[in-house]
């Protein structure tokens, strides 16, 4: 289903965005109009890649000064360098950072957007304990990982990797290729390629420990790590294994209580009256609380029967209630009553009042507590002088446990009848003649605690075997490589505690005397319906008979796994003037099914949430693959080099049919000292399992008919997967330069333009939406809803389809300056490395509208936080065995939310978010560095400066990062052995 595009809604005016693209594209062609006459043409200056960290295609911290063979492409050539973008991080800069895990470190880079992390929170998606990539903010699902250049078993039925599944202590280093990659390694590499690079042949054993705490005292984790190996037969054999075991403590409940200097209930709240108020439609304060619902329970409005004809009885019961003063009337534990003292109420929410505990702020989840450890192992022999042989196994586990949002009602219907009602509000009630009152109540009812409401425990296992084979072909440098993977991940998810059957539930609060006390009004008409009355009046009141009756176990198991079976050759063709024309052919198989299972209650949406719903399918792919390098130039009077870089892939799915995918690069040494590249691309991803055969499944809901403008009662909304999914389409650009003056030695600079503008995009619409779309004209939306004979609403349906389109450019930079601190009487040398991403667009087109989020930083009300500048920089000191290093990163300042106008019914108080600079602390010393023996002691301070996120973002998404840090100053220190 694709849809054309409609009216666009823009952050600035037209005139200003075509100035903003004007100004882009005019300054990626003056990189290409930049002539060799320009450059000096003397000897180059040392390599500041050997003493300090990479840019892009540069080598490694400590590696030899030569270029990289990159995961931009498949073919192997010394010399060559890529025409896509690569920045690479070395096992040296993930151990400075000290991190528990490598997205911590992945994730502070520039280029990445704000995803998932191992603490995040997740009541329906199985994602605590994981970590997904994610690329130029598109989503994870469109940043392809790679383990050695191999695909890895996705943790998620939505096909994204954990990449916490490998130990940090076998990362040699990490290649992330921001540009599309399908050419070179399938569906997926739309936004880019992370390949973890494993050490092959570590020799003799490697250890580190460590602990970490935050200043506040919570926030605790520790990591142990470890890594061996050894050769045998000579050396032709060597066996290598890894391992790590972390635990992350998390943040509670209390730990918000503990950072109340900043957070201070933070909230919005959408003033509905802004029209005739003069206030903004959305406000955003401190010192939110609900004004609706109170624990125990709060007395709201009167009962109304609604309706022309029932306007004069309910005008008579509105003035009975407000002369009642029934309103604001609390439950207290002990069968009392109280009054809520209200603030300044807009809806649900005020500010201000007599609750300042009862707010969003407290029931938001924080950083939930995750366990994990993962080994890994590898044996590589050499079989015959050309022939080798290698096997490789995984296994890894994690496990996260949380609370997550109590329920919350806001509609209860307390009758007159209702013999839990206290005695005196029964007479209130009585002496007003009113039969039943509206009433709102929190949902924490085991024991009262917080910290016992609903608990979500979420387990995942992934498994990962490879067997291959490689050599040489006996022909000219030509080489092969083969090999086998077979990967299974599995999750394990249980729901407990508060978590609510609705059915049950609102048979169990319908209360009415019986002949031996309290029963259901159900169990009059129905004595064996086994109801247990549900007593809402005061906090801890209902019974546990009645917890155990509306509540219930929601239970998940899935399995996904995953074969793979390439082969591919490498090598030169023939000579050109210019050098010899390397190639890379191959081909490869791979079929991934999954399997998923839930309970019951579940299958039925008989719980309030979270009702995930069954899974079964799979798919295969058939792919042929072919990439060439041309040597143009070499040593001319036009440059020192050029290569001409094609690339091609043709993929079968047996779900979607064939498609192709192409890419074409080039790379311009103009002399020593300054480079030009590019490459466009056409890439793909394909539908996941989850997008193509989650089944489908009826869920009740009372749309708004505004096609025909006539009631409806509620009908069903089918939602599922869509086997019929086309592959989303990506076109990517990118063109940039690399600078080296000879007249600043150790100084590298490099800046690329980046254009990535995807077509078919899966996504899935509302019901609500589908029906306000036809209304608009919209057929495409029309064919998804079913109506009656007498054109009423009968259901709608709600699959994945291609309908939208994303379009994101911007600009990345990257720098490194290493130089020997003369200046010192001491010595010893310094590195600086920045990076810094600027993304100039980020926008989402449906049917109907545009909406650019570049330059967003934290909406109320949905919508993704893209600051339009991020950037990181770290300088770091060495000095024979000691080293530190200084790290800020900087986030942009920017809109709260972007389709917010002044004057508007879009209106706030607060438009903008200010930039922030996060500082971090490294210090290492090396006790014992010789004969191959190190023992080393380091230490860390995360955010040196205790710095807050700024207001008004609100602690649920700082606290879960990653671009804000809410956890504060944090500790972390330890020691790595070696020998």
């Amino acid at each position: 289903m694709r849809l054309n595009s409609g009216p666009k809604i823009r952050e600035q005016n037209a005139r200003q965005k075509f100035v903003r693209r004007g100004l882009m594209g005019a300054t990626a062609l003056s990189m290409l109009s930049m002539g060799a006459p320009a450059m000096a043409q003397d000897a180059p200056g040392p390599d500041a890649s050997a003493q300090g960290a990479p840019v892009q295609d540069t080598p490694a911290e400590g590696a030899p000064a030569q270029d990289i063979i990159v995961t931009a492409s498949r073919v192997n050539r010394t010399g060559f360098t890529a025409p896509t973008p690569t920045t690479v991080l070395n096992a040296t800069e993930l151990q400075r950072r000290a991190p528990n895990n490598v997205s911590e470190v992945l994730n502070e880079l520039p280029s990445f957007r704000g995803g998932s992390s191992p603490n995040n929170q997740s009541l329906s998606l199985s994602l605590s304990g994981q970590t997904y990539l994610d690329l130029r903010g598109i989503g994870n699902q469109r940043t392809l990982v790679l383990v050695n250049g191999r695909r890895v078993t996705p943790s998620s039925l939505a096909g994204q990797v954990d990449v916490n599944v490998i130990p940090s202590s076998l990362v040699e280093n990490i290649e992330i290729v921001t540009g599309g990659a399908s050419a070179s390694w399938g569906s997926d590499a739309v936004a880019g390629v992370a390949n973890i690079i494993l050490k092959k042949k570590v020799q003799g054993v490697e250890a580190s420990a460590q602990y970490g705490i935050s200043e506040r005292g919570d926030s605790e984790n520790y990591t142990f790590s470890g890594a061996a190996g050894t050769g045998f037969m000579g050396g032709r054999g060597h066996i290598t294994i890894g391992g790590e075991y972390s635990r992350d403590k998390g943040i509670g409940y209390e730990g918000v209580l503990k950072r109340q200097d900043w957070i201070k209930n933070r909230g919005a709240v959408a003033n509905g009256a802004c029209a005739t108020n003069g206030l903004p439609c959305t406000i955003y304060t401190e010192d939110l609380q609900y004004a609706d619902q109170a624990p125990g329970g709060l007395i709201n409005r009167p009962v109304l029967l609604g309706g022309a004809a029932n306007a004069a009885a309910d005008a008579a019961t509105t003035l009975a209630f407000n002369n009642s003063g029934l309103r604001g009337t609390t439950f207290n534990a002990d069968g009392s009553t109280g009054r809520l003292q209200y603030g300044q109420v807009f809806g649900g929410f005020m500010i201000g009042g007599g609750q300042p505990g009862n707010n969003p702020v407290a029931y938001q989840p924080y950083r939930a507590p995750v366990e994990r450890w993962n080994v890994l192992a590898r044996l590589d022999f050499e079989v015959t002088d050309g022939l080798n042989f290698n096997i490789e196994a995984s296994d890894a586990h994690s496990t996260a446990e949380y609370v997550a949002v109590p329920p919350r009602d806001t509609s209860l219907v307390a009758r007159v009848d209702n013999p839990f009602l206290p005695a005196s509000v029964r007479a209130t009630m009585l002496s007003f003649g009113l039969n039943a009152v509206i009433m709102g109540r929190d949902g924490y009812d085991l024991d009262g605690n917080i910290e016992n409401i609903e608990r979500v425990r979420s387990a995942n296992h992934n498994q990962r075997i490879t067997v291959g084979l490689d050599g040489e072909l006996g022909i000219g440098n030509w080489k092969w490589d083969a090999y086998y993977q077979y990967g299974r991940n599995t999750v394990d998810e249980t729901r407990s505690g508060n978590n609510r059957i609705m059915a049950k539930y609102r048979q169990a609060i319908d209360v009415v005397a019986g002949p031996n006390g309290p029963i259901c009004r159900s169990t009059l008409t129905n004595p064996a319906d086994g109801c247990v009355p549900f007593n809402m009046f005061g906090v801890g009141a209902p019974s546990a008979a009645a917890l155990a009756y509306t509540t219930g176990v929601g239970k998940l198991d899935s399995k996904y796994i995953q074969q793979v079976a390439s082969a591919s050759v490498t090598g030169d063709l023939f000579n050109l003037p210019a050098g010899p024309i390397s190639a890379a052919l191959g081909a490869e198989y791979r079929k991934e099914r999954a399997n998923q299972v839930v309970d019951a209650v579940s299958q039925a949406f008989g719980f309030e949430f979270a009702n995930q719903q069954p899974l079964k399918g799979g798919f295969s792919v058939k792919e042929a693959f072919g990439e060439l390098v041309l040597p143009i130039l070499k040593d001319s009077r036009f440059g020192r080099a050029m290569d001409l870089q094609l690339a091609g892939r043709y993929t079968d799915y047996s779900t979607s049919g064939s498609v192709a995918t192409w890419k074409a690069g080039l790379t311009w040494d103009v002399n020593d000292q300054f480079k030009l590249r590019g490459a466009v691309s056409r890439d793909i991803r394909a539908g996941n399992i989850n997008e193509l055969f989650t089944l489908q499944a009826a869920s009740p809901f009372q749309p708004v008919d505004r096609v025909l403008n006539i009631p409806t009662g509620p009908i069903s909304s089918i939602a599922g997967g869509n086997p019929n999914l086309d592959p989303e389409r990506a076109t990517t650009f990118t063109v940039g330069m690399v600078l080296r003056p000879e007249w600043l030695p150790g100084f590298r600079f490099s800046v690329d333009y980046f254009n990535i503008s995807i077509d078919d995009v899966i996504a899935r619409v509302d019901g609500q939406t589908i029906i306000n779309r036809c209304a608009e004209g919209l057929t495409e939306y029309c064919n998804q809803i079913d109506r009656n004979p007498d054109r009423s609403l009968r259901q709608v349906r709600s699959p994945f389809l291609n309908l939208n389109s994303f379009q994101t450019n911007g600009l990345d930079f990257e720098m490194v300056y290493a130089r020997p601190a003369a200046f010192l009487p001491w010595g010893g040398d310094f590195v600086l490395r920045a990076l810094a991403t600027y993304t100039n667009e980020l926008s989402t087109t449906d049917p109907v509208t545009t909406i650019d989020r570049a330059g967003q930083l934290g909406s109320a009300f949905g919508g993704a936080n893209v600051p339009h500048w991020l950037g990181s920089a770290t300088l770091t000191y060495n000095l024979k065995n000691f080293s530190t290093s200084l790290q800020g990163r900087y986030i942009d300042g920017g809109n709260i939310d972007i389709l917010a106008i002044p004057g508007t019914r879009t209106s706030a108080n607060i438009y903008t978010v200010p930039a922030k600079t996060i500082w971090s602390l490294a210090v290492s010393y090396d006790i014992v560095n010789s004969g191959g023996r190190k023992v080393q002691i380091f230490g860390n301070i995360n955010n040196l400066f205790d710095s807050n996120p700024p207001f008004p973002l609100q602690p649920s998404s700082a606290l879960t990062g990653p671009y804000y840090d809410g956890i504060g100053r944090a500790f972390r220190f330890g020691i790595r052995v070696k020998g």
